[in-house]
């Protein structure tokens, strides 16, 4: 049996690659996420826009009382509102919860 101390080194030892994915010439990309401090519902969500040199072009952060799944909704859903309130023609959204990117494909989908 394998104790606490020997996965947490294991953990540790492990290597990530990590690559940014350039949107396309002319196109703007937004990475967005969203948590909640689970001891008194407390969520935000944030966002950053780059261009495709990787230069910020916009940014926000944004706190309330949410749910986990709400703060990542909220997140993509700021991005997009930023987006076509700064004249942003061309966007590529990139996050981490399908569930926020299902909501907005389906109009009868409820979170």
């Amino acid at each position: 049996m394998t104790n606490q101390s020997t996965l947490n080194e294991k953990r540790s030892q492990e290597e990530y690659v990590i690559k940014r994915h350039v949107p396309q010439i002319n196109w703007v990309k937004t990475n967005t996420d969203g948590s909640v401090r689970q001891q008194g519902k407390q969520a935000a969500c944030a966002g950053v826009f780059r261009d495709m040199h990787g230069r910020w072009v916009l940014g926000f952060v944004y706190e309330k009382s949410a749910s986990v799944i709400m703060s990542k909704f909220w997140g993509v859903a700021t991005a997009l509102q930023m987006a076509w309130h700064s004249g942003i023609p061309k966007l590529t959204v990139e996050s981490d919860s399908k569930i926020a990117f299902e909501s907005l494909e389906n109009p009868f989908f409820c979170i």
